[in-house]
């Protein structure tokens, strides 16, 4: 399983979850950070809790800026970052018979320390995964472009990862 980087294990028991690609990802929703669209439905509190914890809306540089993309090696995968809206793209770009897989990591000030997420698209050459976010803006994220072999869970397809590009940094 992929581990989070330079961090003691959460003080609580993630829990696992299946989406609609048969991935498994650790659902971070309780602490302060990343939920997932399809898992959070938006309510009237949000934005005050946001403005209370001290995080504006609005950046200082536009999102065509903080866009970014990043390509395994050899060729495989492309993974992109689209911060507005806060989309990640994991493309696959090969027919070779293996996963396109982006790495993704987001900072948490509060704790020190990074969340890393891994995402599959196996579903075949030119088809893209659309992973929507929802973080804190100015949030600084991390990612990489990687292939790899779905074998049914996380746990077993880990080892399988190979080929990533170097980290590309942006932010939400």
């Amino acid at each position: 399983m992929i581990a989070e980087i330079g961090c003691a294990a959460p003080p609580f028991e993630p829990r696992l979850r299946f989406d609609h690609a048969f991935d498994i990802e650790r659902d971070f929703s309780r602490k302060r950070g990343i939920t997932h669209a399809h898992d959070h439905q938006a309510g009237p509190g949000d934005a005050a809790r946001r403005r209370r914890a001290g995080h504006r809306s609005g950046g200082v540089a536009s999102a065509n800026d903080l866009d970014k993309s990043t390509e395994s090696f050899p060729e495989g995968s492309r993974v992109t970052w689209h911060a507005d809206g806060e989309h990640l793209l994991v493309k696959d770009t090969v027919a070779d018979g293996h996963s396109a897989v982006a790495i993704f990591r987001w900072w948490d000030q509060s704790e020190d320390r990074y969340h890393t997420f891994t995402y599959f698209n196996r579903d075949g050459e030119g088809t893209t995964r659309d992973v929507n976010m929802d973080l804190y803006e100015h949030t600084t994220v991390n990612f990489r472009a990687c292939v790899g072999d779905w074998k049914g869970s996380l746990e077993n397809s880990s080892d399988t990862i190979r080929n990533c590009s170097s980290w590309e940094v942006s932010m939400a």
